[in-house]
């Protein structure tokens, strides 16, 4: 799957989801971020249309406008399997520019990030997750203490998108 045509509109690299489903998003979240989780940035895609979350606007801002897309060695990964789970210290060969964009997530405060990228029904999704914290190890944290965390947080996720998908695709009609 070649993510790059599903980022053809970078400009808008925000949020697309209505605030009921960001704000359920960011409940989900949150039992992650009582394990000092910082950083949550999802991608749904479907049928070529990709739909986004992040809690970081800065970085995404930041992301756009340097290109780094381009030059993602997280994303070049994502791309070519089904299925990962890939703590970013994992990433240790690095195609030409792609050390900048790592080095600006960590410029950014984007710490010991762990990417999961698994595909389910023609869809995929995509989570990355960092912490502000040099010294937590968080991917390992969630990945070996709290991995029953994380797959329900994945998994509520996923469901979140799949029900928002399901609305956009067969809204109810009210009649009055």
């Amino acid at each position: 799957m070649d993510m790059d045509v599903q980022f053809a509109d970078v400009n808008n690299l925000h949020n697309i989801f209505p605030e009921k489903f960001e704000l359920q998003f960011y409940k989900a979240f949150r039992s992650l971020k009582h394990l000092g989780c910082d950083y949550f940035y999802f991608l749904g895609l479907d049928s070529g249309v990709s739909y986004r979350f992040c809690t970081h606007e800065n970085w995404i801002d930041f992301y756009k406008d340097e290109k780094f897309i381009l030059n993602d060695p997280l994303k070049r990964v994502v791309e070519s399997t089904p299925f990962i789970i890939l703590p970013w210290e994992q990433i240790s060969f690095l195609h030409g520019n792609e050390k900048k964009t790592m080095y600006g997530r960590i410029s950014f405060g984007l710490f010991n990030g762990l990417t999961i990228a698994r595909e389910h029904k023609k869809r995929k999704y995509v989570f990355a997750l960092a912490t502000e914290l040099k010294e937590h190890e968080l991917a390992r944290y969630l990945l070996l203490e709290k991995i029953d965390t994380l797959e329900k947080f994945t998994c509520d996720c996923m469901r979140l998108f799949d029900q928002y998908l399901m609305l956009m695709l067969n809204p109810v009609t009210l009649v009055m």
